[in-house]
C-alpha cells in the first residue's frame, strides 16, 4: 500500500550518491513516485545529468481521477509537472509528500497535507 510520494529531487538526490537503496530500505513498497516525476528523472539520465540507477521497484502513479486532474490543473500554475503530480495524488490518497519545493510546501500545509520533515545541520550556514 502506497504510503508516500518523492518528487524528482528527491529520487535525484539519491540517485547522484547511489544510495537510492536507502528509500527503498525505509518505505520499500510504500514509497511511490508518478509519471511525470519519472520522466524528469529518466530525462535527467539521459542527459547524463543523474546516474542510471534501479527504480523498478519504484511504484508509479497515474493522475487518473477528475478531482486529481483538477487540483493538478490548480497546482502547475505556479509549480512544476513533477511538485503539482506529487502534490494532487498526495492531497487526493492522503500520502505523505517528500520534496524540498518550498512552494509544494507551503501549498501542501495550507492544504492539510503531510509533508517530509526537512532536515537541517547546525554546520550549514
Amino acid at each position: 500500500m502506497t504510503k508516500a510520494v518523492a518528487d524528482n529531487t528527491v529520487l535525484s538526490n539519491f540517485a547522484l550518491i547511489e544510495r537510492e537503496q536507502l528509500l527503498r530500505a525505509v518505505l520499500g513498497d510504500t514509497l511511490a513516485a508518478t509519471e511525470a516525476v519519472m520522466e524528469e528523472l529518466r530525462r535527467g539520465e539521459r542527459k547524463g545529468i543523474v546516474p542510471l540507477r534501479d527504480w523498478s521497484w519504484l511504484t508509479v502513479l497515474k493522475i487518473d481521477s477528475e478531482p486529481e486532474r483538477n487540483a493538478y490543473a490548480i497546482f502547475s500554475e505556479t509549480l512544476g509537472k513533477g511538485e503539482s503530480s506529487c502534490l494532487s495524488l498526495a492531497l487526493s490518497k492522503k500520502l505523505l509528500l517528500l520534496t524540498d519545493d518550498v512552494d509544494a510546501r507551503m501549498m501542501a500545509h495550507r492544504r492539510s497535507v503531510k509533508v517530509s520533515e526537512r532536515l537541517v545541520c547546525s554546520c550549514w550556514p
